[in-house]
């Protein structure tokens, strides 16, 4: 079964409206709160609550800290300045406590690339580095809850693909740390920054920069109406009241049907750039890095620079929306002084992930087709791997064996 998770964000997303919906399709908030427990060291309540919104039950995050003194949020992030009297926490505490947490690696890397999308855009609006960014220590720490629960749950959840509709933001005046300002607040805006938007006339803020940066980090496409089977559907309420149900939808999908329909032409970003004065274990863990961190692929081609310097040239392909996050890593992580942009057209084949019993275990296999045609079929390295250290045998026994099976069992 592939799901994918819709998201009709007609009414705007915030953090807590995203992770109270998840908790609606299935996943614990029991689960959460231990999770999150790994990061803040403050004791806090988490829990659910059922509430109508105009005839919609729909699912509440209640939020309390022991702390009272934590429990009045405020607006969360901004440029440290001096003559306030409250206390700030850095991005970079912050990262830095998430890469030294016990939380999975795929839940750090989905949490760090929210965070960073969040960090980056306030680092464009207030014109400063992105390490000088400060949270307000309340909105710190409601930011850790909202990120990393939304994170935990998305982990939990296992979907494929998320798809979201166009985002209203709303209009208006928002009041700040630093004042009064305009609707979408100027963070949102620029964390928006290639995501579709929609018209909804409420003279309020609907989207707040976590559910922004939701969107952005997440969301693989965009769509006005869902498509598939539906699974399951949540709705998580936000705190504000209005003339309308003030909710985010989600609806869990199985797009398995859809897999197999002729969708094999998207677009990709292709991020080039040539390094010569770079080790080969930095090389390697660069490459590392990124593909757990969400890149499509990444490679390195032997070339000859200027002055007769043997050198490589990297390539990384990655989702569009992901483009200004590997273009920010491989100027920050490389020592490359500039970053090329190509917008590619990819043909693939859809995918589906499957088992298939063999004598000394069960391995993982791959399917590919085209126009609904079953072409190709071929086990998983990495459960390959993994039963032959299992069973004591090479790994090309255990491939040999995986092949066997897959040519007994398909006909294509």
């Amino acid at each position: 079964m592939a799901k994918t998770l819709f998201l009709d964000c007609g009414y705007g997303i915030s953090g807590d409206m995203f992770l109270s919906t998840l908790s609606g399709l299935g996943v614990a908030i029991d689960d959460v709160h231990a999770e999150l427990k790994k990061v803040i060291t403050d004791e806090f309540d988490l829990s659910i609550d059922q509430i109508n919104q105009h005839g919609i039950m729909a699912n509440h995050l209640v939020l309390k800290f022991k702390d009272e003194s934590l429990n009045h949020f405020d607006t969360g992030v901004h440029h440290h300045e001096h003559g306030h009297s409250h206390q700030h926490t850095h991005y970079a505490a912050i990262k830095e406590n998430i890469e030294n947490s016990m939380l999975s690696e795929h839940v750090k890397a989905l949490s760090l690339r929210m965070f960073d999308n969040v960090a980056q855009a306030e680092s464009k609006i207030h014109g400063i580095p992105v390490s000088d960014i400060a949270f307000h220590e309340v909105g710190a720490v409601d930011s850790l809850v909202d990120i990393i629960g939304g994170c935990v749950a998305l982990d939990r959840l296992g979907v494929d693909t998320i798809v979201a509709t166009p985002v209203a933001t709303g209009y208006g005046k928002v009041k700040v740390a630093h004042g009064l300002y305009p609707v979408p607040a100027p963070a949102t805006l620029a964390i928006l920054q290639d995501v579709p938007v929609q018209d909804f006339d409420i003279a309020s803020e609907l989207t707040t920069p976590t559910g922004a940066a939701i969107v952005k980090t997440f969301a693989t496409s965009f769509a006005n109406s869902m498509k598939g089977k539906v699974i399951k559907s949540s709705y998580g309420a936000g705190t504000k009241q209005f003339d309308h149900p003030n909710v985010l939808r989600a609806v869990l999908l199985d797009t398995a049907d859809e897999s197999t329909q002729d969708k094999t032409v998207n677009q990709v970003c292709e991020l080039n750039c040539e390094i010569d004065d770079m080790t080969g274990e930095g090389l390697g863990q660069l490459l590392e890095s990124v593909m757990n961190d969400g890149a499509l692929d990444m490679y390195y081609t032997p070339i000859m620079m200027k002055k007769n310097r043997p050198a490589y040239q990297i390539t990384l392909l990655c989702k569009v929306a992901d483009a200004d996050y590997f273009k920010h890593r491989l100027l920050l992580e490389t020592t490359t002084f500039g970053v090329r942009t190509v917008l590619k057209e990819r043909a693939i084949l859809n995918r589906e992930f499957s088992t298939l019993p063999l004598a000394n275990g069960t391995v993982k296999i791959k399917k590919g087709y085209l126009e609904g045609e079953l072409v190709k079929v071929t086990p998983e390295f990495e459960s390959v791997r993994e039963l032959a250290d299992t069973n004591g045998v090479s790994f090309n026994q255990m491939y040999y064996q995986a092949i066997t099976a897959i040519q007994e069992n398909f006909d294509f």
